[in-house]
């Protein structure tokens, strides 16, 4: 009785690391204006990324790895502009409860989706003003 009591308080931390986890899904690449050029997507891009807070990384062609630090947990994520879309993919995080799953399904805390999701409407916002800018 005391072991399987002993193994139940085991799968505890596991439990709980689960229950704050969810399925890490990285957000649809978002669809720059056709006004703007590559080069002044990037910048917007930049812009967006150094205003909220993110700090610039590894440049490699046309993208690039951004980490944000809160209180003890830090983000990064690569953030590559192909076929004048943006594409932000995981790439590492500190106590923000990633993992693998033997399945194969990756989980992370449940404030990853809230962090990406309000950076996409910002960029998307950035996005839509430099290209109303270019038109006036």
């Amino acid at each position: 009785m005391n072991l399987t009591l002993a193994k139940r308080l085991a799968l505890l931390p596991v439990l709980a690391l689960l229950m704050a986890a969810t399925t890490l899904v990285d957000p649809v690449p978002l669809r720059a204006p056709p006004e703007l050029t590559s080069q002044e997507i990037i910048k917007a891009l930049h812009g967006t990324l150094v205003k909220r807070g993110w700090i610039l990384g590894k440049e490699e062609g046309d993208a690039v790895d951004a980490t944000l630090y809160v209180r003890s947990h830090s983000l990064t994520v690569r953030f590559a502009l192909k076929e004048r879309e943006v594409h932000m993919n995981y790439v590492d995080s500190v106590n923000f409860d990633y993992d693998e799953l033997r399945s194969g399904r990756r989980v992370i805390h449940r404030k990853y989706d809230q962090w990406m999701r309000n950076f996409t409407i910002a960029l998307a916002q950035d996005l839509q003003a430099a290209a109303y800018a270019k038109r006036t």
